[in-house]
């Protein structure tokens, strides 16, 4: 082979290594930078946090692990991550459309003066008139005049305890 043969050959194999070693990061920017980013951002605008938290919370804990391994330079997990942070917020954002129309038609609803009450009026009085609105069952409820159960003390062996004395010597 010819110098100029020698130096083409070259030429093509640092491309080859350069792109082959490039294509982690680029698709690490692309994947959780631009799609992951964006995804979350939307999610949160439209208070997903609120109405879809496990999916919300869910897709910020992809995104920064996404963050982490990419740190350390593992971007084939980091895109892992930051594909499931954008299919995560994706969904949040379906759920959060979802419930705010059924929280809509449900509040039409119950607006209505023939719908049944609700809230306070709705709720029957608790025993003791003290105001709260849970009812306590029979079964968990003390009878007047006796005292909560304090737990027993214990003693360690060999004193009360602590570094001061009763140690291996």
């Amino acid at each position: 082979m010819s110098r100029a043969e020698w130096k083409k050959l070259a030429l093509v194999v640092s491309l080859v290594v350069t792109g082959a070693v490039g294509c982690g990061p680029v698709m690490y920017v692309h994947e959780v930078v631009i799609k992951a980013e964006s995804s979350g951002a939307a999610a949160k605008v439209r208070n997903a946090a609120k109405y879809a938290p496990y999916e919300y919370y869910g897709a910020c804990a992809y995104l920064k692990q996404a963050r982490v391994r990419a740190g350390y330079g593992d971007f084939q997990w980091a895109i892992k991550y930051g594909e499931k942070s954008s299919k995560m917020a994706k969904k949040a954002i379906r759920l959060t459309k979802q419930r705010i129309e059924h929280r809509r038609d449900v509040g039409d609803v119950m607006s209505s003066p023939s719908a049944p009450a609700t809230g306070a009026a709705a709720r029957p009085a608790s025993r003791s008139g003290s105001g709260r609105d849970t009812e306590v069952p029979d079964s968990l409820s003390r009878p007047s005049g006796t005292k909560k159960a304090r737990p027993a003390k214990v003693e360690m062996p060999g004193g009360t305890g602590g570094s001061q004395g009763g140690g291996a010597k």
